[in-house]
């Protein structure tokens, strides 16, 4: 019986992309509101450290520096 190569290659590549798809990672961000001007419409901007972001969110009770 000859070894394909071939379809070891192939077979190795479905398993390997299987795998990746099914990695998950936290992608939580730890956040300080800096502005809560429009908090009654549920928008805060917030930020990391490095950078700003937008924020949405149901709960209008989140004040600066929540």
């Amino acid at each position: 019986m000859a070894f394909d190569v071939e379809q070891f290659f192939q077979s190795v590549d479905i398993i390997l992309t299987q795998r990746l798809n099914d990695l998950s990672y936290d992608k939580t961000i730890i956040a300080t509101i800096i502005d809560d001007s429009d908090k009654a419409q549920g928008h805060y901007i917030v930020s990391d450290g490095t950078i700003n972001f937008d924020a949405y969110s149901n709960d209008t009770a989140y004040r600066v520096d929540d």
